[in-house]
C-alpha cells in the first residue's frame, strides 16, 4: 500500500459517513524523528548515491511488516531546499503472504483478472 502525501492532505475514506474528510499530511523528518522517539520505535534511515534530494525512514512494527516513509528536501521541484526533509510517500508492505485462494470461475469478472 502506498499513500502520497505531497499534496499536503490525504482524504480518508469514512464507512457509512458518506464522505472523505481531509486531513493536514505536511510532516517534517524531524517531527517524525521525534514522534518515534517518544513511542520507542526503532528506525534506519535510507539514502540514496543517486537521489540527493531524496531519503527514507523505514521502520517495522512487526516481524512481517515494512513501513517506509520517504522524504524530499525541498516544498515543490522548483523551490530550494529546505531546513528540513518533507515527507512525500508512505509505504506498507507484509513480507510473507498466505498463498492465494483459488479464483471463482462462476464469479463475474471484475476487470482486474480477478
Amino acid at each position: 500500500m502506498s499513500i502520497p502525501v505531497w499534496q499536503r492532505e490525504v482524504e480518508l475514506a469514512v464507512p457509512g459517513s458518506g464522505g472523505s474528510p481531509s486531513v493536514p499530511s505536511r510532516i517534517t523528518e524531524s517531527e517524525l524523528v521525534a514522534a518515534f522517539s517518544d513511542e520507542g520505535c526503532h528506525w534506519e534511515v535510507i539514502e540514496y548515491g543517486r537521489l540527493a534530494d531524496q531519503r527514507t525512514l523505514q521502520t517495522s512494527p512487526t516481524e512481517e511488516v515494512r513501513v517506509s516513509f520517504t522524504f524530499i528536501d525541498r516544498e515543490s521541484y522548483d523551490a530550494p531546499p529546505g531546513d528540513d526533509w518533507i515527507l512525500s510517500n508512505v509505504n506498507v508492505w507484509g513480507l510473507s503472504h498466505r498463498e492465494c485462494p483459488e479464483q471463482d470461475r462462476n464469479l463475474p469478472d471484475d476487470g482486474y483478472g480477478v
